[in-house]
């Protein structure tokens, strides 16, 4: 498994790349493109969420959380909205992510289905969904981001998977494998993911 500075720093580059981007298109926002540099950030640690060490875990959460906010109060703001509203929405926020971090660390396993590339997907499509009331069509690269993010994760994880002996004699390690895949290490947990990925991608497109 790569370290998590080696994620970080994909995180970033993939998130530096998908922001140039779509600033040459000029559709985007000074805020527009803070949000999408965020969302990739942290869509290229995400997958640690199953980490069986502590350190991923806290950034993450006050990474996602923080942003979460932000975007909560940015959105209440635009509609208006009053004082009381915008603190009760913003506490509602910061439990839902408490709660999502505790579960997924209660209850996932390390280079399971968060090590997939339908989780990418996933997290792709709640990236545009949370983003799309405040972001319009710019909540599309929001979501390309924080997907690519994910990927490139996955595919650091791939490529610490192949090492060298004596330097000249590859050879491929038993984790090879076990993040560029389609399916978790439960039937029921990949479905679920597959299930919930197709539904929130409707609701993206057909509604929000």
């Amino acid at each position: 498994m790569a370290g998590f500075k080696v994620h970080m720093v994909g995180g970033i580059n993939a998130a530096a790349i998908s922001t140039a981007c779509a600033f040459s298109t000029g559709m985007a926002s000074l805020w527009a493109l803070i949000c999408i540099f965020s969302f990739g950030v942290v869509g290229g640690i995400l997958p640690d969420l199953d980490s069986d060490t502590g350190r991923p875990i806290r950034l993450l959460f006050i990474l996602v959380s923080s942003l979460l906010v932000l975007v909560t109060i940015s959105s209440l703001l635009s509609n208006g909205s009053t004082f009381a509203t915008i603190i009760i929405s913003v506490g509602l926020v910061y439990c839902a992510s408490l709660t999502v971090f505790f579960v997924g660390k209660k209850f996932t396993v390390h280079r399971g289905v968060m090590h997939s590339i339908p989780f990418a997907f996933f997290v792709g499509v709640v990236a545009a969904i949370v983003s799309s009331s405040l972001l319009g069509e710019a909540s599309l690269w929001v979501g390309m981001t924080a997907f690519a993010g994910v990927l490139v994760h996955l595919v650091l994880d791939e490529l610490n998977s192949l090492g060298v002996h004596y330097s000249c004699i590859p050879y491929i390690k038993k984790s090879f494998g076990t993040a560029l895949k389609f399916t978790g290490k439960s039937l029921t947990t990949t479905c679920i993911l597959y299930g919930t990925t197709i539904i929130l991608a409707f609701v993206y497109v057909f509604i929000v």
